[in-house]
């Protein structure tokens, strides 16, 4: 049971993903942030989650720390490895 509620929050945040950069790509910043707020929540290890809310991220700060929750998900992520 615990597998397969995994897998349908691993779907939904696949959903919710696409429509985040959907959002952010259209420009509409506000959105993808509460979008991948959601997604956080469920599968708070959702490496692509991690690595869009720092590209969207306004502060320095905080781009750094989604980089580094990227990296702690995946050492070998070629996009946060160029972020930092």
């Amino acid at each position: 049971a615990l597998s397969s509620l995994n897998a349908v929050k691993s779907q939904i945040s696949q959903s919710l993903l696409k429509k985040a950069n959907s959002a952010a790509i259209s420009g509409d910043r506000e959105t993808s942030k509460q979008l991948l707020d959601s997604i956080m929540k469920n599968t708070p290890n959702f490496e692509d989650a991690w690595v869009l809310k720092a590209y969207l991220a306004d502060e320095y700060y905080e781009k750094v720390e989604c980089y580094e929750k990227t990296l702690q998900i995946n050492p070998e992520n070629e996009a946060a490895k160029a972020g930092l």
